[in-house]
């Protein structure tokens, strides 16, 4: 009979143990269903968050400049641009390219008529970027970031010596247009 007592409490302990071990695994993500039938069944929640990396930037590009009348020693830099990446992150593959084009005339304020030409440094060509014009109207790479490095390269405009002595006087102005784009890479 002793026997069975213990038994019966050994097999009552084991039944209390596994009920607690139950008890143990429900909660939020976790529910226990069918006990009655002898059948457990346990459900798992799996949940994740894809962030917003919607990649945003802006292009700060330099002031207004004025060109002073003096051929070669009238060059004068445009200044660089500066990227910077507002919301998102560029990935190992990706950089953010500015631009800029112009068109190489400045145009009499007081009469639209008159115009003088003006150039821009090629900084990038060989030998020498002083003897090398950008080509009027082309897209010329003047900045970069990537993940993990940025540089510019800001031209030099200036107006050719002749093209100042034929000058009418006057107040002259021109623009010069700014882009910016994503690009993929291979890297």
């Amino acid at each position: 009979m002793k026997k069975r007592i213990s038994l019966l409490l050994a097999l009552a302990l084991l039944l209390s143990l596994g009920s607690a071990a139950l008890a143990e695994g429900t909660g939020d993500s976790h529910t226990y269903t069918d006990p009655v039938n002898d059948h457990t069944s346990l459900e798992q929640t799996i949940t994740t968050t894809i962030p917003d990396n919607k990649l945003t930037w802006y292009l700060e590009i330099p002031s207004d400049i004025t060109i002073n009348q003096g051929g070669y020693n009238g060059r004068v830099s445009l200044g660089n641009v500066k990227i910077t990446v507002d919301s998102g992150e560029l990935s190992d593959k990706q950089k953010i390219e500015a631009a800029l084009t112009y068109d190489g005339v400045l145009t009499d304020t007081d009469n639209t008529d008159i115009k003088i030409n003006y150039l821009l440094s090629d900084k990038n060509a060989e030998p020498e970027y002083e003897e090398t014009a950008m080509e009027t109207g082309k897209a010329y790479v003047v900045g970069t970031k990537t993940k993990t490095a940025e540089t510019y390269n800001a031209p030099d405009a200036w107006v050719i010596e002749d093209t100042w002595d034929a000058a009418e006087s006057g107040d002259y102005a021109g623009t010069v247009v700014y882009s910016s784009k994503l690009v993929e890479t291979d890297a």
